[in-house]
């Protein structure tokens, strides 16, 4: 009789075990449905939210890079430099070594970056397309309230020094906006601006009237960073003040 409960005991672990084994395989199957059927949103969200983390640290980590150039190696700010071939657009005369070049060992030390496609609006539907998928370094504009405030002058001692990535996905600027606490968009078409090779730094700073990006709005008063929307494009644009003048 001993022996015969045994086996019974037996018997029953078995059968429990196979029954968790099917609810197991059955929930596994349930779970694998629900992320096939999300799957890709929630992929896509969490890289979109990675590249932004990425985008937001190279841009803080160009800035200080370029305070320490203008510390330490007493660069001024029509010095910066962020040439990376010979003969590209932002070659220029000065400086004569490599000491205010970004993205020169002596320099900056800082390395290129670049923008996950996955982030910018789709081209065909642009009406403009210079610059895109580029990081854009420019002194032809300003964002208003920040260093000394252009209004709607057009006077190059107030332009800052800018990294501009234009053309990005409105759900890109609206999570980098709300990171940074920035309640809604000013828009600007910034004039004489294109993203072109004549846009860029070459030492020296633009004095075009209509420039100053969140001019009439307070929507980026003392910002530094964040996105401004261009309706000409239309897109939206991610900026990082690298100097405030």
């Amino acid at each position: 009789m001993k022996k015969d409960l045994t086996y019974t005991q037996n018997g029953s672990a078995i059968f429990i075990i196979l029954i968790a084994i099917a609810l197991f395989a059955a929930l596994s199957f349930v779970v694998g449905g629900m992320l096939r059927g999300g799957g890709a949103d929630v992929g896509a969200s969490e890289k979109r939210t990675m590249m932004i983390g990425e985008m937001l640290d190279y841009s803080r980590k160009m800035k200080l890079a370029i305070q320490q150039m203008r510390i330490a190696n007493d660069c001024d700010d029509d010095e910066i430099s962020f040439s990376q071939a010979s003969g590209d657009a932002y070659e220029y005369s000065s400086p004569l070594d490599d000491s205010c070049k970004v993205f020169e060992i002596a320099g900056g030390n800082m390395s290129s970056f670049a923008i996950d496609s996955s982030l910018l609006v789709d081209s065909s539907g642009l009406s403009k397309t210079t610059g895109y998928g580029e990081m854009h370094f420019t002194g032809e504009a300003d964002i208003d309230t920040v260093g000394s405030s252009c209004g709607g002058g057009g006077s190059s001692s107030c332009r800052d020094l800018l990294l501009l990535v234009p053309y990005l996905k409105k759900d890109v600027c609206d999570e980098i906006n709300t990171k940074l606490s920035i309640d809604n968009y000013a828009s600007i078409d910034i004039d004489g601006h294109d993203y072109a090779d004549s846009d860029k730094f070459t030492g020296t700073y633009g004095s075009s009237t209509g420039a100053s990006i969140g001019d009439g709005t307070s929507y980026l008063d003392g910002k530094t960073v964040g996105c401004f929307s261009e309706t000409d494009h239309p897109s939206y644009t991610f900026f990082q003040v690298l100097i405030a003048r």
